[in-house]
This record gives C-alpha cells, structure tokens and sequence, in this order.
C-alpha cells in the first residue's frame, strides 16, 4: 500500500494498521478454508458387498453439503472375510493408528459389529479417547460394553428373529420344519445365542420344529439342505465362513442354498437377499441405517455432545419379497402382510402401455381442439377477407380518394396473411411432433400379436391419427395456396403409375365397405409427361376417397362402384393433353349443391358432415392445385345416380432417356428384422447415429429402427452427435433439426467442413423433422443433407430411406 500523503506520521501509522487488518482477516479466511470437520466411516466389510455400498451410499447423500466431499474418509476392514484373525487384526489396527495421526476424525460413524467391536478395544488407542463415535448396524447390542466408555452413540439395528417365525408360519401354514442358519465365528456365535433364546421361548408351544445349524463344512451343508423334506423353510441369519474356512458369499451361495434346500429362505438383510435366492422376509434397510447415523454425527458436529444423544433404539424391520421365489413355492400373495414391497413383478399391459395409451389420448382431444380453433380462425379469416373484397369494389369508383386508405389495408392483409402463415408453420411443427410418437407407436404395436379387441381398437386410433394429419395437410395446403407460396415440381412421370398408385392405396378402405374400386386406361400405355406428380396423386386420392365415402354398397350389383379413368384427348409434338375422370355411383347432388362445390369450408349439404365427417377443404384445395397446373375441373352429377369428375390438364412430355418417377404405395405390415449387432454394423459401416431431443420421439425411432433390424447411437443434441460421429464408424445419421445447443442444420455443416477439411468418406445425413414445409427441405438440402423425413414417419417410408442410404449387408 503506497501512502501519497505530505505528512510522515500520522498517515503512516494508519496505512500500517489497514495493512495489518487485510493480512489478519487473510489469514483467518485461510485458516476457516482448513478447518473443514473429518469424518471417517468405519466400514465392517468391503466396498463391493452391497450391505456396504448402500450404508455407505446413505452416509454420503446426508453429508453431502455440509462437508467437503474430500474430508469423509471411508476404511473398508473386510470384516466378514478376515473374520476372527488375530493377525490380520493386528496389522489393520497399526494401518489406521499411522494413517490417522496426521489426519484425526472429528467424528467416526462405525458400521456393523465388526467395526464397532474394533471402536469398543481400541478407539482410544487409535484415534483419541475423546473422539465421538456413532455406531450403526449393530445386531446384537450389550449395554454393559459401553460402562465406563464416553462419547459413545448411535442407532441399534437388532435382529427380527421372532418376527420372521411367525412371518414363516404365516406365509407356509402347513410348514413344519425351520432351519435357522449362522456359523461359529464371534458374529456368528452372538446370533446363535439370540436364536437359542427365542427357541427356548417356543418350546413346548405349538407350531413347526425349529432348528439352529452353526455347525458345518459348505459340503456337508449342501448334503444336509438336499436332505430337507417337503414343507420345510429356512431362516437365514448370518455365516462368515463354514467350519472348513471357506468364506460364504450372499451373492454365490445364497442361490445355492435355495436350490439345494428346495424350500423357501427367510431373511433380514434386504440388500443382500432379494434378488438373490431369497423368498424375502422381514428386513432392514442399510441405506437408511448410514443416513440416520450421519445426521447423528451432523449434531454432533454442529456441537451437541455425544454422550447428551440418546441410543435409538432397534430399526424397523419392513416385509419385502421377491415375486419370483413366491411364484415358484406357489404362496398366496392374500397371505403377505399387510404394506409388504414385492420385487421383480413383471408390469402388466396396461402398465406397460399405460403412458401411450393416456398420451395417445391426451394428444388426440388437444388436437381436436386446436383443430378446431385453427377452422374457426380460417372461418372468421375467409369471412373478413369477402369483406375486404367488397370493400376494395366500392373502393375502385374512388380509387383517387382513397389510395392512402387503400394502401394501409393492403399493408394489414399482408401482414396477417404472414402472420397466419408463420402461425400454421408453428402448429404444423408442433402439432407433428407428438403426432410422429402417437402414430409412430401405434404402427409399432399394431405389428404385435395382440388380442382382436386390442387389434380393433388400435385401427381405430391409428385412422383417427391419420384423419387428423390430412385435416392438418389439408389447412397448411390451402393457406400456402392461398398466400401464393405453393410451388409445384416438374419432374418425367408416368400417368398410369399415379393411377395404379391411387388404386393400391385405396382399394383396402374401398374393401372396408364392400365397394369396386378399377382404373380403366384408354390408351395403352400413356407416355411419360413433365409435371408434378405428387400433387396429380393429392388430387386424384382426394377424388377417389371422396367417391368411396359417399357411394354406398350394393352387393347385387355386377358394375365396379368407383372407376378412374385416364383418356388421351389431344397430342401436340412436345404436349399431351390428358382427361382424368373419376366416376362413382353414390349419393349424386343437384344443381345447387354443384354450385358451391368447390368453395372452402364447404359441403353440399349439412348433413353430409354429421353423415360422413370432412372439413369442406378437400375440394376447394383440389380445384386450387388444378388451377395451378394450368388445367381445370368439372363435375356432372344427379342426385341417387352417382358424379363424375373430370379434370383436363396439358402437360409436356417427357424426354424418353429422362428417369420416370415411379409411385406404389409400400405394404402396411413390415415383417420384425433380427437385430444387427452393433459392434458389426459399426465395421459394416452401417451403424445409425440418431439425434434427436424428444424422448418420446427417441423412443419412437429407436423401435421402429429395432422393428427394421438396425442398432443405432443415441445423441440428445447436435454437440453429442458430432462428438460421437468422430468417435464411431457412422453409416446413416438421422437428425432432427430444432435441437438444443446445436441444431441439426449446423451439426450437418460442421460435418460437412471436417469431411472436406481432413478429406473423410461422405457421410449421408438425413433430415427427419416436424417441420414439412418446401422451404423447410430446401434448407436442410442447402445445409449440406441428402434427404428429407417429414414427422409422422412411416415404418415403411423409414425403410425406403435406410435401403437407399445404408450399404448392404456384407
């Protein structure tokens, strides 16, 4: 500190003290940074043996937060495998007095009896007599050890003996023999002083013989349990090791004990015997045995006095079970005590599927409703706008009075025309994305074997899922019509393929009614023209589904209900021109219905959508895409005798070297593909990077890929799918594009700039997205992607894309 002050005394004398002040309070900050509290867990056993883990794992989430994570020092002693060596004793007890004189506990939580036996000797020599312990664990519990003994605390855990033999009887009435079994060593020999207790207590009442075995090689164990008879049960107490010195472990021996014995095993240690041979039983819970002893230690931390904390008493034994063991001995679950837990419980259908189920129709009654505000919106939109028009026809008499006026109301319609258009843009891409898991997951269980009810009402919800997508199409079409931005293809096609891909598509909903659905071809075969045929194929199905939805059945009669036709009507050297008719026997219309046909939002009558559904814009978007190729439509209709449309369209024809797009629908049922193994297809190069951050989506994509065959790497973002591209020999990568921290359009540039960089194999890279818009697949396709996947995706659209993209199998 640097004094600029004339005077040499007084100044400095304060510049000295504030300098003194600042090191002082350093220091004290210094000091308070290493004077974090140590506590040290004292472990009985081993850190793999899974009554430690969990008690050590209870001790660390209690004092995670208020101690460094660094000053809990955890010794496993090994208790169970080195039990009752005197040497292996001797030398852990000089480890721990060397290690923990530079770095004394504050506190020592021991678990177990093993640990707590050690505390009981040799705290004071070890650690300090004034260092405060809290046991937990502690099975069997002598007061007298402590006399004379301070800072002395804890929780005692105790033993259910009692409690399991009556839980035995209870669960086997007709058992008449228990085999209770521990071994020698100390710990073994306190149980087998409590078992005899409580068996003197049962002598002379009624009930089951019961048995204590401490005594045995772990052959002669194994003799003696295949010799057990029928209605027996055996209570598992603990066993160190056998009399031959052979360490017994739960995990390894346990399951041999339930098969050799044939007869259920009880026990009291929950994590050590559920899951691993046991029926189950009474038991603890060591998890929280390390939490309740670490908030002890927390008190005393915090400055209560060990010995001001009382010992609490034994732990509460809960009934826990294994389902599977209960199934094999064929016991009653109306004979488990009341609260029990049960493991292992396959979930049933419903459980299974209850989130689909519950989502599926969540989603359904939310689309509905947005549906129908997006159609009440449109309703209310069309309605101002034949206003607007008005208006602007009264406007032109005063055309020069009113420019200004005019100008602003053109700069309004505009402005809501983008409005409405980002707002459908926005609901298509939301309304998309649960849509691809509803009928994604609906495909999926539809491939299973399932019940006929279930079959039925699968068919059910999946149709519905696709009516609403063609209502949603149907308003994006018409609005993108509407605001001028529908841009057609012109891309060689066959007429004929378009027409025997509308028949393929709608003959089994025409079967579905017992209606006739044909395609009579004048002129065979038609040459192939320049257009676009998707759109052909839009107008042409909407015909086609409308003429099989109004025309009933008539089983006597001999003629075909429903017929396309295609007729060639005039030929020029580079143009063709084509009469497409789609003729039907149903319900017909008279004069005023044909009149407004063709208007928005429209039916012939009111009826007809009570009768037979329909949102009105089907045709309205048929006679606009008509009008957009340069053609046009007509329709000849009588009421009860049937319509006709007809539509003219005058197109070039095709180069005969050109490739023809081809279009046939793919079947409905995919047949389940054996799954790939991963390690395989990485080598093959047909290993599938899947990006995508929905989880229901990822579910999704993850079977439909498993249906097809294929194992595929999961990324929730564009940076864990470039950090996984660079880790693994990718073949495909199907990426979402709206992703967190790094979209899919910038995850696919930078994989386009390393390739090019570093000179790596192409990567195909396919777009598989909510957003369905043209400009939505010209971006993706400028980014640097080879294809595009509009969400709903389709099991068998989904198998085209990994035909086309992923080599064949080797």
């Amino acid at each position: 500190m640097i004094c600029r002050c004339r005077s040499d005394t007084g100044c400095t004398r304060l510049c000295h003290r504030l300098t003194a002040g600042v090191v002082l309070w350093l220091c004290l900050l210094a000091t308070s940074a290493f004077a974090a509290p140590r506590v040290l867990l004292l472990n009985s056993y081993h850190p793999q043996f899974a009554w430690a883990a969990q008690l050590t794992l209870g001790v660390q989430q209690a004092l995670a937060g208020h101690i460094p994570e660094e000053n809990l020092h955890i010794e496993f002693l090994d208790g169970r495998r080195m039990v009752d060596d005197p040497a292996y004793l001797a030398q852990l007890k000089i480890l721990l007095k060397h290690k923990y004189a530079r770095f004394p506990p504050d506190v020592i939580i021991s678990s177990d009896d093993y640990a707590y036996d050690l505390l009981l000797s040799s705290r004071d020599e070890l650690f300090g007599p004034d260092t405060p312990v809290v046991f937990c664990g502690v099975n069997v519990f002598d007061p007298l050890r402590l006399k004379g003994k301070k800072h002395f605390t804890g929780l005692l855990e105790g033993m259910e003996i009692a409690g399991n033999l009556n839980l035995i009887q209870q669960m086997q009435p007709d058992v008449q023999r228990i085999i209770m079994l521990t071994d020698r060593t100390t710990f073994g020999a306190r149980m087998a002083s409590e078992a005899r207790r409580m068996m003197q207590q049962r002598a002379g009442k009624p009930g089951p013989r019961v048995e204590l075995w401490d005594d045995f090689t772990q052959d002669e164990l194994w003799q003696r349990l295949r010799q057990l008879p029928p209605r027996s049960a055996i209570l598992m107490l603990a066993i160190h090791q056998t009399r031959d010195n052979r360490y017994f472990s739960f995990a390894e021996h346990l399951p041999l004990v339930s098969r050799n014995g044939h007869a259920p095993v009880y026990g009291m240690w929950g994590a050590l015997m559920i899951g691993n041979g046991a029926i189950g039983g009474l038991m603890n819970d060591p998890h929280q045995h390390g939490h309740a002893a670490a908030k002890v230690a927390l008190d005393i931390l915090a400055g209560t006095p060990a010995d001001a904390i009382a010992i609490l008493p034994q732990s509460q034994f809960s009934p826990q079970f294994d389902y599977r063991e209960l199934q094999r001995f064929r016991i009653s679950m109306q004979r488990l005590p009341a609260g029990s837990r049960l493991f292992f419980r396959p979930p049933s259908f419903y459980e299974t599927h209850r989130p689909v189920l519950l989502g599926s129709l969540a989603v359904v009654v939310g689309l509905l409703v947005i549906i129908g505000l997006l159609v009440n919106r449109n309703r209310r939109r069309t309605h101002v706008t034949e206003l607007l028009a008005d208006a602007n026809r009264q406007l032109e008499v005063r055309v020069q009075e009113r420019t200004a006026e005019l100008s602003e109301a053109k700069a309004s319609s505009e402005a809501a025309n983008a409005a409405k258009s980002l707002f459908l843009a926005t609901m298509s891409h939301e309304i998309r994305t649960p849509m691809n898991g509803v009928i994604g997951l609906l495909e999926l269980l539809q491939q299973e074997s399932l019940p006929p009810e279930q079959q039925e009402m699968l068919h059910a919800a999946n149709d519905s899922a696709h009516t609403l997508m063609q209502i949603l199409d149907d308003i994006l079409d018409f609005s993108r019509i509407e605001s001028g931005r529908m841009q057609l293809d012109c891309i060689p096609f066959n007429p004929d393929g378009v027409a025997r891909s509308v028949i393929m598509t709608l003959k089994p909903v025409a079967a579905t009614k017992g209606l006739r659905l044909s395609y009579a071809n004048g002129h065979a075969p038609l040459p192939a023209c320049m257009g676009d045929p998707g759109r052909i194929r839009q107008v042409l199905q909407n015909l086609v589904n409308n003429a099989i939805k109004f025309t009933p059945a008539t089983p006597a009669s001999n003629e075909d209900e429903v017929v396309i036709s295609i007729a060639v009507t005039g030929q020029q050297e580079d143009r063709i021109t084509l009469v497409i008719s789609v003729r039907d026997r149903g319900i017909g219309m008279n004069d005023e219905a044909r009149a407004q046909l063709f208007q928005p939002f429209t039916q012939a009558d009111s009826s007809i959508t009570r009768r037979f559904g329909g949102s009105g814009l089907g045709l309205s978007i048929c006679k606009r895409l008509v009008d957009l190729m340069g053609g046009s439509i007509e329709v000849h209709s009588q009421p009860d005798k049937g319509s006709e449309f007809r539509i003219q369209l005058t197109l070039p024809l095709a180069d005969s070297a050109e490739h023809v797009e081809q279009h046939f629908s793919s079947s409905a049922v995919i047949a389940r593909q054996p799954m790939e193994d991963l390690a395989e297809a990485e080598a093959q190069g047909r290993l599938i990077l899947l990006a995508e951050d929905n989880p229901v989506n990822q579910q999704v994509a993850i079977r439909q890929l498993a249906w097809l065959g294929h194992p595929c790497l999961l990324a929730t973002n564009g940076i864990e799918a470039l950090a996984l591209w660079q880790q693994h020999r990718i073949g495909l990568i199907l990426s979402d594009v709206q992703m967190p921290d790094m979209d899919g359009l910038s995850l696919t540039r930078e994989i386009r700039r390393r390739e090019s960089e570093n000179q790596l194999p192409h990567t195909p890279i396919v777009a598989m997205t909510a957003s369905a818009l043209t400009d939505d697949t010209a971006h993706c396709l400028r980014a640097g992607m080879d294809d595009f996947l509009a969400k709903p995706v389709e099991l068998g659209v989904l198998r085209q894309r990994l035909d086309r993209w992923l080599p064949p199998p080797k």
